[in-house]
């Protein structure tokens, strides 16, 4: 029981550690349409989000992805 009782405190206080070092991102695609209303990729456009400061190109399939930056979820 003690053994458990410890397993169950050590996991408590490293599994928040763990979640918080995930990588967080976005992505997405980029299309515009045309004359006839279809969808046409988006090649090599610049995509940022205001404040994160790291912007990405758009690929050949028109997909982006930028790296958010650590938010602490008590802040203001």
């Amino acid at each position: 029981m003690r053994r458990y009782l410890t397993l169950c405190m050590l996991l408590c206080l490293l599994l928040p550690g763990f979640l918080l070092a995930q990588e967080r991102s976005l992505r997405g695609k980029v299309v515009r349409l045309g004359e006839h209303g279809e969808k046409i990729l988006a090649v090599n456009i610049t995509v940022a989000l205001e404040g994160s400061g790291n912007p990405s190109n758009t690929n050949s399939q028109g997909e982006f992805r930028i790296f958010l930056n650590d938010i602490s979820p008590f802040a203001v």
